[in-house]
């Protein structure tokens, strides 16, 4: 039986499946030696389009969490999208994004950048439960990890058991 807490935390499309749009799930990842960032992108039938994992340079986890989603929204604009909803488990990065938080000096020339990039598609944020977001943290831990940049646009043996594991836990199949 589910608790209705991860019920909601792993609702991944609830929204009409015939408007199109592309949802991501954003994550950073940060230690005082490394930091990572981790996407997956999906259209509106939920079909994986891009996922992704990066090492970068951040002053602390908000910063890595405002690159991540800096390159979500930068992605989705160079691909001519028009509408995309970006998932995070971040709440603070939500309330800088939506202005109910003033953000610190260096997180203010990210939101800059993102608020300039915003001028060109629609983008909804939403934070969504820490269990919700597990694919993409996945991705931040493992860009943290890594020397180098991973894209693909199916998901690794190790990423793919993951999705199978919240898949039965969201459906029971």
């Amino acid at each position: 039986m589910r608790s209705r807490e991860t019920t909601r935390s792993l609702r991944l499309f609830g929204r009409n499946q015939n408007t199109p749009f592309i949802e991501v799930n954003i994550d950073g990842s940060f230690s005082p030696n490394k930091a990572g960032i981790g996407e997956v992108f999906r259209d509106h039938k939920g079909k994986s389009l891009l996922n992704f994992q990066v090492p970068v340079y951040a002053k602390d986890a908000i910063e890595a969490e405002t690159m991540a989603l800096y390159w979500a929204i930068k992605i989705t604009v160079i691909n001519r999208s028009k509408h995309l909803i970006a998932e995070m488990d971040s709440s603070q990065l939500v309330d800088y994004m939506t202005k109910r938080a003033v953000p610190p000096w260096h997180i203010q020339q990210w939101l800059i950048k993102l608020k300039q990039l915003c001028k060109e598609i629609k983008v909804e944020f939403s934070c969504i439960y820490r269990e919700g977001n597990r694919p993409a943290n996945f991705l931040a831990i493992e860009g943290a990890a890594s020397q180098r940049i991973n894209v693909s646009n199916k998901p690794p043996t190790s990423f793919a058991c993951l999705l199978l594991l919240l898949r039965f836990l969201m459906f029971g199949v």
